[in-house]
């Protein structure tokens, strides 16, 4: 199988997440699968912004390298990982389903849920623009995915 792996974060064995990704990666290319996997290296655009406004530059450099990907190769799958996929995921499940790979949104938590939580109890505080991100965006990664893979 050909998979198109898109990651939030760097796939770094000291990392949580990173660990997690690139153990699967691992794990998918040494079951025969070939594997091509995106980190944030790869896609994010403005890199020198870093940190500020990381999820915004992140969902439109997913967007821009899936397309890039597709351009030059043909994926049976393409798996994301965080909620920073939601443009990217918008974009593929409105192309033709009969010529477009599965996509799978892969989780390591709730993230939309555990932000609500967060900002009832007056933990995580938001503005505006951000409450909309958090509300209506990023939940979109998880709504219109072929299937969701939680690996919490």
């Amino acid at each position: 199988m050909r998979i198109l792996s898109v990651s939030n974060c760097p796939a770094l064995d000291h990392l949580g997440s990173g660990y997690v990704i690139g153990n699967f990666a691992r794990g998918l290319r040494a079951s025969g699968h070939q594997v091509d996997l995106l980190e944030p290296d790869d896609y994010e655009l403005c890199r020198i912004f870093r940190p500020r406004a990381i999820s915004y530059r992140q969902a439109a450099g997913m967007l821009t390298a899936v397309r890039r990907a597709l351009r030059h190769k043909t994926f049976d799958l393409i798996e994301f990982w965080g909620a920073e996929a939601w443009l990217a995921t918008r974009w593929l499940v409105h192309c033709d389903s009969s010529t477009r790979p599965l996509v799978v949104q892969h989780t390591n938590g709730p993230e939309p849920r555990y932000n609500g939580i967060l900002r009832d109890v007056g933990v995580l505080k938001l503005n505006r623009l951000q409450t909309w991100h958090a509300e209506k965006l990023l939940p979109q990664a998880f709504l219109h995915a072929d299937a969701v893979v939680t690996v919490s």
